[in-house]
């Protein structure tokens, strides 16, 4: 807390720590760091962006980008390992010369648990220190049963350690904020809920583009049902499996003329059996047309924390989804309105099928979706909502 009498200035200045590469955003956790900075920006905040060395360069006139070699590889992954998270604050202790200095911004903001050690390199005794969770690591490691015990206990007393000793706290879900603070004894009054959004201005219904898309790929009589996500990420990694091993091989005895595409990181992650139903494309730099040529996009998610991205964005081009209840986890949405929640993979297939034979109650769901995105999910009022947790430190 800062001391008696000191004032946090209306115009703040912010350095935002995050292992993310500064690039055109790929995968979740690139998308939450992307539009968490614009959305500070666009609240009238100075943002500087403490990033990895990569070898592209992006130019953001709005952002000062600072790289820091100790950021770099090796990638963190899943399961998450301690050493590996530890590493990165080893390192930081070596590479601080001619970087900002944490007590030139108002709050140093640093990306998930595998970047927390780089704060307090950075920021040693600073106040206005603030973590910010993407996921309950601890407990998303917990949910997979291929983790020992032992590894998931001692995450849990890092990431404890970790949520203490920072100033404040922010998650994307309400219900991650009861777990960090019923679980590992955080105080309520140090965690903020900080949603995850999206830009409703780039995500939206475009339908000529996902025709013209279907046509150049030969597929303008196929449906198609879409999925996307790091597949170095366990929890993607396993629904889309789930996808290709259950509800793909059911739903084509439903529906002929279905094509499953996949999009998004480490598509070598995945067992593809040799099919023509089956598309695998990796990362895709026209994401926004793939999701408006799909007929129907899935998430059977069976683990996870923090709330899904990918959800927003085709809520946002108002797809029809199905999706588990852990996938739309943390997000406003009601069942049969605006997404189908099932849990039960074995009822995907027919309701694919529902889905693409009645295109009228596909589009209803798709323009309520959208309406919800707008009204809460946008990153420009996250921007401010944050900003204002940054004032009231």
């Amino acid at each position: 807390m800062p001391g008696k009498g000191v004032c946090i200035p209306e115009h703040m200045n912010v350095l935002f720590v995050t292992q993310e590469p500064w690039r055109t955003p790929e995968y979740g956790a690139e998308t939450r760091t992307h539009g968490l900075i614009s959305g500070l920006i666009a609240s009238g905040l100075r943002v500087d962006v403490l990033v990895p060395k990569v070898q592209e360069e992006i130019e953001s006139p709005s952002v000062q980008t600072y790289e820091a070699s100790w950021l770099n590889l090796p990638e963190y992954g899943y399961p998450l390992s301690i050493g590996a998270v530890l590493s990165y604050g080893l390192r930081a202790f070596d590479s601080l010369n001619g970087l900002p200095r944490a007590m030139d911004y108002d709050v140093v903001y640093v990306q998930q648990l595998h970047t927390a050690w780089c704060g307090f390199a950075l920021g040693l005794g600073f106040t206005r220190l603030v973590l910010d969770e993407h996921n309950v690591e601890w407990d998303l490691q917990r949910q997979y049963d291929a983790i020992k015990p032992s590894q998931w206990r001692r995450l849990r007393v890092y990431e404890a350690i970790c949520c203490k000793l920072y100033r404040h706290v922010t998650v994307p879900s309400t219900s991650d904020r009861s777990l960090l603070c019923e679980s590992l004894g955080v105080n309520p009054r140090k965690v903020s809920v900080v949603p995850n959004a999206v830009d409703g201005l780039k995500f939206r219904r475009m339908d000529v583009r996902g025709v013209v898309l279907k046509q150049s790929m030969g597929a303008q009589d196929k449906h198609l049902v879409f999925f996307m996500g790091s597949y170095g990420y366990i929890p993607n990694r396993d629904a889309a499996q789930l996808i290709i091993d259950q509800i793909y091989p059911e739903t084509r005895e439903f529906v002929t003329n279905v094509l499953f595409v996949f999009a998004g990181r480490k598509p070598e992650k995945l067992r593809v059996p040799p099919t023509k139903g089956i598309v695998v494309l990796g990362v895709v730099q026209n994401v926004v047309d793939w999701i408006n040529a799909a007929s129907v996009c899935i998430a059977p998610l069976r683990f996870g924390s923090g709330t899904r991205l990918k959800l927003l964005e085709w809520m946002a081009c108002e797809r029809p989804i199905i999706a588990t209840r852990k996938a739309a986890e943390g997000l406003e949405v009601e069942n049969g309105e605006n997404i189908i929640l099932e849990d039960d993979f074995g009822k995907y297939p027919r309701l694919i099928r529902e889905l693409i034979a009645n295109p009228e109650r596909s589009a209803l769901m798709g323009k309520n979706a959208r309406k919800l995105v707008l009204e809460r999910y946008d990153w420009r009022k996250v921007g401010i909502d944050l900003a204002g947790v940054f004032r009231r430190l």
